[in-house]
């Protein structure tokens, strides 16, 4: 992996930051997976062509599903987000998806999940992760968005001065959800549809 992202998940200072297909996904203590008819983005860019096959992944671990793309590889997360330290993308804690071997850009969709900590209110998390995300990332357009029903907070930019995020970040049942996009280059027209379809297809469990 050529690039790494530092978004804080610890109790008191916040980190957030091999694969198999994910068709061929049954079930086990990460999730499951299980084939679904091709969706329509609700929200695709305008001549953007986006994936013509979805699969729905459960996670048992995390409590969610989500639609992610038939072809495109995932790597399910195999133990919970530790409660401090510091985790890049390849790290084996987070759900990950990314574009079919052979691409030539590298393009990646992650969630992940931690308990909030004792005392922890949804405004300490994001002032946390606003604080983690200042050291490392320039992000633009923050707005509210609906995910899952609910209000969540969504932003867009770069990190290290290289790598483009696009991130969701939300609160529900004592637990933080991390949800984004992450690529080398700029979002296509395509890659965002895609990741748009991704986000409305999220649902807690």
């Amino acid at each position: 992996m050529r690039s790494r992202v530092w978004i804080g998940l610890t109790v008191g200072a916040l980190v957030l930051g091999g694969c198999a297909p994910i068709a061929s996904r049954t079930s086990g203590a990460a999730g499951s997976a299980s084939p679904r008819p091709t969706p329509e983005s609700p929200a695709a860019t305008a001549g953007a062509t986006v994936p013509t096959a979805w699969t729905t992944y459960t996670s048992s671990r995390y409590s969610y599903a989500v639609d992610a793309p038939t072809d495109w590889t995932s790597t399910p997360a195999k133990r919970d987000w530790p409660a401090d330290g510091e985790s890049y993308p390849d790290d084996n804690a987070i759900d990950k998806w990314a574009l079919p071997p052979g691409n030539p850009n590298w393009v990646l969709m992650f969630v992940l999940s931690v308990a909030m900590g004792a005392g922890e209110t949804p405004a300490d998390r994001l002032a946390s992760l606003d604080a983690d995300n200042a050291r490392y990332c320039h992000l633009e357009h923050r707005r509210e968005v609906s995910v899952a029903a609910m209000t969540a907070r969504r932003e867009d930019g770069k990190c290290f001065g290289s790598d483009y995020i696009d991130q969701v970040a939300l609160v529900n049942g004592g637990r933080f959800y991390f949800i984004y996009l992450l690529s080398g280059t700029p979002f296509s027209d395509t890659t965002q549809a895609t990741f748009e379809h991704f986000l409305s297809s999220f649902q807690l469990l």
